[in-house]
């Protein structure tokens, strides 16, 4: 049956894309122009009117060249679904994405993490009621990185973006007790404003994580060692970095001043060069 585009809710349910591809839109309009709609969208009965199950990029395309006053554009094509449950209509959107595999690996574990609350109770069950049909290994890894979302509570920019394995990395050094050593480090970064920039900043932290799971570096036996990061102060934080070359100390916050960096290597000749 044909819709017309003014009745269909683009969001009705969440999506399981952070963001659409602007020159994949493009193909497809031209594909559209010069063949039509092959597909038809999914979509259910609301009460006024319906709200979009599958096919997000298709209707936007169509409501992009209706905007453009073309002709025949008005109205799509569409099959109206039936499911049972909010959480059955997220589950037929997430396999109609992942037949296509292009959805990031973020983006499977974020609408897993919204759905917890009010869907379902527990991560556990979200992910295995919305990948029912992946192996199991697959949906161990979606809910390991259904962690990082909920570590990240929006710290982390366009993490869509990151790779799998980024991904994978970040989720195994939250659930080795890292996360508030690596939550630090981005709030406190304040040039740390790009998912690239952002990610220099996490990366000799996780490897220092590595090379000291691969007994590369020594451990410390202190009791609350090593020392990653101090925040006693709200204007003063630091934050211990490990390098190539050795090690380094990040002095941030509106106290971290020049006279202060002064006192600082006093104390440090006083320490390594004891009279």
């Amino acid at each position: 049956m044909r819709i017309p585009l003014d009745q269909i809710d683009l969001h009705h349910i969440p999506r399981d894309r952070s963001a659409i591809d602007r020159d994949g839109l493009d193909e497809l309009r031209e594909s559209i122009l010069a063949d039509g709609l092959r597909t038809p969208v999914e979509v259910i009965a609301t009460n006024t009117g319906y709200g979009l199950l599958s096919g997000y990029r298709r209707l936007t395309v169509l409501r992009e060249l209706n905007d453009l006053g073309l002709p025949g554009f008005d109205t799509i094509e569409a099959m109206v679904r039936t499911p049972e449950t909010r959480l059955d209509a997220l589950r037929q959107m997430v396999e109609e994405n992942e037949i296509r595999r292009d959805v990031s690996m973020w983006d499977r574990a974020r609408i897993a993490v919204e759905c917890v609350g009010r869907d379902t109770d527990t991560i556990d069950s979200a992910v295995a009621a919305l990948y029912p049909n992946v192996t199991k290994q697959r949906r161990h890894r979606i809910r390991a990185v259904c962690n990082v979302v909920v570590w990240s509570d929006g710290a982390l920019i366009d993490p869509h973006t990151h790779t799998t394995r980024k991904l994978e990395r970040l989720a195994a050094a939250i659930a080795g007790g890292h996360g508030d050593h690596l939550h630090f480090a981005l709030t406190s970064t304040r040039t740390a404003n790009t998912a690239a920039a952002q990610w220099e900043v996490l990366k000799p932290i996780l490897t220092e994580i590595d090379l000291t799971n691969a007994g590369k570096l020594p451990r410390d036996p202190r009791p609350n060692r090593p020392r990653r990061f101090s925040k006693k102060s709200p204007r003063l934080q630091i934050r211990r970095i490990h390098h190539p070359d050795g090690w380094m100390l990040k002095f941030t916050g509106p106290d971290a001043s020049g006279l202060l960096m002064e006192d600082i290597m006093d104390e440090v000749e006083r320490l390594v060069n004891p009279i």
